[in-house]
């Protein structure tokens, strides 16, 4: 017990700490959970661990591959299923590197997409970007996270480091400062996918309306709003061109002929679907992203036969020999198409197995030698090893 009177405290020695309180808590002699961690259990542990990610792995695995998905290639320019005529204009603004402003060609294309079996509701519609690593450090720098909180001030300027970083924060041609700026959302895929006709085996051609929100799940903060914000002195540029921003260029301003920025049904600026969509990174070399859901939950289904739809092609791949793809697939609760999951799953399982299988040889094969009295010497200080 802690000495509590003064006479208990004269009698320690100087130098010499009181006892602690002899409580449960202090001693740690609180009933709990106190496994023994003994060759066996730990062998039969193992194998749980084992076990767990491996039964789920192969039921994400199934869900996953019960689904269909059709994809279609559209930088290999096969003339079989993509006719596509050149344009070049005021409006022919590419969105890729080293420049958003430069003027260049693109392309107005028509794309048939064969589909070989009945896909059943919900069915959207992706993009992939093959040999586009989003996750690599500079890349992912080059961005001002406040710009997309609404927090950048409109009398702010980029410092010389930022600027740096940043490799793209102004318009050579109007001098205006981009609003986002950086190499990661001027590199915005700004292709378009648009007027959606389906013809079933057998039967006549119809519209069908691509849904181009509900695409992501908004980040909210504590007060229930949207994280993403545009800053109090944002002007939309195609309400009111006459009055744009005279220092900033806003994503509707850099990327005047995208369809999406100019569509009423859509957020304006940083909160616009599509940018939230190209800004949320991705850790894999090819960029999947959501576009648009073809057919909603409940919608019936998307018969077997031709899809057909119109591309803004503009987003160029050829410089360093990517491609692009249209992938039209079914949903599940857990997503599309895409293994990684089950994949990261399995291999977490074989690990552990594999640690296992070395403990059980050790555990039961090869055991180590029980220990025995005659064993056991006696040391001068009267503590006991085992020789």
């Amino acid at each position: 017990m802690v000495a509590k009177t003064d006479e208990e405290k004269e009698k320690l020695k100087p130098g010499e700490q009181p006892p602690p309180i002899d409580t449960d808590f202090v001693q740690q002699k609180i009933k709990g959970f106190k496994p023994s961690y003994t060759p066996h259990s730990v062998f039969w542990a193992l194998v749980i661990m084992a076990l767990v990610p491996l039964c789920v792995g192969i039921f994400f695995y199934n869900v996953v591959d019960n689904l269909k998905e059709v994809k279609y290639d559209y930088s290999a320019n096969d003339p079989a299923t993509m006719t596509c005529t050149d344009s070049q204009g005021d409006q022919a603004k590419p969105a890729n590197w080293p420049l958003p402003g430069a003027t260049e060609k693109f392309r107005d294309c028509e794309v048939t997409i064969t589909i070989p079996e009945d896909m059943e509701a919900p069915v959207s519609l992706y993009f992939r970007l093959d040999k586009m690593l989003q996750s690599h450090r500079r890349y992912t720098l080059s961005r001002v996270d406040d710009q997309f909180t609404g927090e950048f001030k409109e009398d702010e300027t980029y410092s010389d480091t930022k600027k740096e970083i940043l490799i793209n924060y102004e318009n050579p041609n109007t001098k205006k400062t981009y609003y986002p700026g950086g190499l990661y959302p001027l590199s915005f895929f700004t292709d378009e996918f648009y007027n959606l006709r389906h013809t079933p085996e057998g039967g006549t051609e119809n519209a069908i309306t691509l849904t181009e929100t509900g695409l992501v799940d908004h980040q909210k903060d504590q007060s229930g709003e949207d994280v993403w914000d545009n800053p109090p002195f944002y002007t939309d540029y195609h309400a009111d061109k006459a009055n744009a921003h005279k220092k900033f260029s806003f994503l509707e301003e850099t990327f005047p002929f995208y369809r999406p920025f100019s569509d009423p049904k859509q957020e304006k600026g940083v909160k616009n679907e599509h940018f939230k969509v190209w800004m949320r990174p991705s850790a894999q070399t090819g960029r999947r992203k959501l576009y648009g859901h073809i057919l909603e939950e409940g919608q019936g289904v998307l018969k077997k036969g031709t899809l057909k739809l119109s591309v803004k092609d503009r987003w160029d791949v050829s410089s360093y020999q990517g491609k692009k793809e249209i992938i039209i697939t079914e949903l599940s609760k857990i997503g599309g198409k895409n293994q990684t999951g089950s994949s990261l799953l399995f291999t977490i399982a074989g690990f552990t197995a594999l640690v296992s299988v070395y403990v059980g040889y050790l555990s039961f094969i090869n055991p180590r030698p029980i220990g025995h009295v005659d064993a056991l010497q006696k040391r001068k200080d009267g503590s006991v090893i085992l020789l």
